[in-house]
This record gives C-alpha cells, structure tokens and sequence, in this order.
C-alpha cells in the first residue's frame, strides 16, 4: 500500500475526528495499517467500527488486516469545495472490497484518469499535516 505525503499542500484537508468507535480505526490508519473489525461469531467484516455486528448481533471482533485491494463501484467528481482542503473538481471513489461484495468504503481519488466500472484498485495512504500535528486519511489508486 502507498503513503503519499501530502503535508506539503497549501491548505490541509480536515482533520478526523474519532468516536467511541471510530477511534481504533483511525489509530491504524494513523500507522499506516489497513484493518476492520472483523466479527468472531460469522465472520463478518465492519464497515464503518461498530459495537455490534449487523449480521449476527454479536458484540465480540477482531481487527483483522485487509488487502487493500478492491474494485470501483461508484465514484462522483465534486465542482464545489465543500471543505477546505479540497480543491475543485476532486473526485471521490466507493471501492467495493475484496474481501466481503457487500463492503464499500468511500475515499478520495489518485490519478489524473477518471475511475471506470469494475476497475481495480489500491488504497493508499495520505499523510498530511495541520496546526495540530501529521494525520492520515485514505485514497484509492488505479492498481
């Protein structure tokens, strides 16, 4: 998986900020892991954190590392900067994960080519760095 750094851009992107649930998740991100719950009863994998599987209703994980590895499902180019940090037009890619069909997880987008249909991905990771230190948020990149 790539690290890109992008602390170096004139404004930051925003930063995260966890929750109860969130905050294992970007923990590992922060170290440039890629993992998700994954649940102990049906195996299921969680997308986002949560207490509780949506499956089985089972309160007990594990955090299990991830390929990385994923197709596009859908992307959206945005013409409005919602957010500091986001320069118009960006793009926004829902990768549907290799590992379980049912599993998109949205990030940015990494290559000055458009996504297509079924094409295959990496996630990537983005360094970046605010007023309040370095953090790390994803991007999908052609494979």
């Amino acid at each position: 998986m790539a690290v890109v750094d992008r602390s170096a851009d004139q404004v930051p992107k925003p930063r995260p900020y966890p929750e109860r649930d969130s905050a294992p998740w970007w923990e590992r991100v922060n170290q440039h892991r890629f993992e998700l719950q994954r649940c102990d009863r049906c195996e299921a994998w969680r997308w986002p954190p949560r207490a509780m599987c949506g499956r089985c209703a089972s309160f007990e994980f594990t955090w299990v590392p991830l390929s990385g590895r994923a197709t596009v499902e859908s992307w959206v180019v945005n013409h409005h900067a919602f957010l500091p940090g986001f320069a118009s037009p960006y793009t926004v890619v829902l990768g549907r994960l290799n590992e379980q069909d049912d599993l998109c997880l949205p990030a940015t987008w990494q290559s000055d080519a458009d996504p297509t249909p079924g094409q295959s991905i990496q996630i990537a990771f983005e360094a970046h760095t605010d007023d309040d230190g370095p953090f790390t948020l994803l991007a999908w990149r052609p494979t």
